[in-house]
């Protein structure tokens, strides 16, 4: 299982990079589910898509970015999407979908980097530690 510093790691480089308002929604909606459980038809909703496929093959994108850029591989290699959840062993969403748990050290990555985000935005720092100019030059 990947530790949450890599998952750190990989969230401030995908940030860096620039991280669609979709994906963001779609992780902070599983981050901030109950039992961080959600279904992929939850997802979709969160993220504006019409169905659940489109949430996920965008969160499965996701996953494969967290293991790109935290450097671990797949904990399930058969499926990317395990990069930041299982679904083994929980049972069907009375809807009928699968029900799929965001990883607690994912979830510990998240709380770390959104305190961090959040300070910086209040302090006018940028996560990199540089201060932002308020001045128009």
């Amino acid at each position: 299982m990947p530790s949450k510093l890599q998952y750190v790691c990989a969230l401030d480089a995908i940030v860096r990079r620039g991280l669609h308002p979709a994906k963001r929604r779609m992780l902070l909606s599983h981050y901030k589910a109950p039992e961080r459980t959600v279904t992929m038809a939850m997802m979709a909703k969160a993220a504006g898509y019409r169905t659940y496929s489109a949430a996920n093959l965008q969160y499965g994108r996701l996953a494969v970015d967290i293991a790109k850029y935290g450097e671990f591989a797949f904990p399930d290699r058969r499926f990317a999407i395990s990069a930041t959840g299982w679904w083994g062993h929980l049972p069907p969403h009375p809807s009928g979908h699968f029900s799929f748990k965001m990883h607690d050290e994912l979830a510990a990555a998240i709380e770390e980097v959104l305190a961090r985000w959040l300070v910086a935005r209040r302090g006018r720092i940028l996560p990199d530690g540089t201060r932002m100019s308020t001045r128009a030059r």
